[in-house]
């Protein structure tokens, strides 16, 4: 059964989905631009379902001759801290609600970053607010890979970051309507 998901505006994709109705398994996905243009195809060919995996089909492969393996060890520090109620996003795509805000220590910053998500519970976008150890690391400007697209600025020492599967208008919107209001948490 083939079903459409068409936006009512330019703010997200569009998907067109193949699902198998005996078993209600996706079997083709096509996220479509704005413009209706395929973006991304994933589609199956074959499946074959087993009744068990070997565990050595979870060991890693992509590991080279001379790369060095690592596991991360217990961490001693609290993993989710209190959000800075200062940060604000003032404007969200029409439909789109923010479920989650917290502030982390991640393996990729020394220093806790604030990470907010924002869906419509389709699509999804993450902002990231953290404050990198050197000025000269803030990073400004958009960049894409595939679907993903992410939009970058410094706000009062601090990178912004947003990345979501919409297209490139909608994360810079976001990541433009963030301000900074000391003191005032509403």
């Amino acid at each position: 059964r083939d079903i459409a998901i068409l936006p009512k505006d330019d703010l997200r994709y569009g998907h067109r989905l193949c699902v198998a109705e005996d078993s209600g398994m996706l079997l083709r996905s096509v996220l479509l631009s704005p413009a209706g243009t395929p973006i991304e195809k994933v589609m199956f060919t074959s499946i074959t379902l087993r009744e068990s995996i070997p565990d050595r089909r979870f060991e890693p492969t992509m590991i080279e001759e001379n790369d060095v393996w690592q596991r991360v060890g217990i961490r001693t520090e609290p993993f989710e801290l209190e959000p800075d109620p200062g940060w604000h996003i003032e404007w969200m795509p029409p439909g789109f609600e923010m479920t989650d805000n917290a502030k982390r220590v991640i393996a990729a910053s020394p220093q806790p970053v604030q990470h907010m998500i924002l869906t419509d519970g389709l699509a999804s976008v993450s902002v990231f607010v953290a404050k990198p150890q050197e000025r000269s690391a803030l990073f400004e400007g958009i960049t894409r890979s595939g679907a993903l697209n992410a939009f970058a600025r410094k706000l009062k020492g601090y990178q912004i970051t947003v990345v979501g599967e919409v297209p490139e208008e909608t994360v810079r919107m976001v990541g433009q309507s963030i301000v900074y209001r000391a003191g005032r948490g509403d």
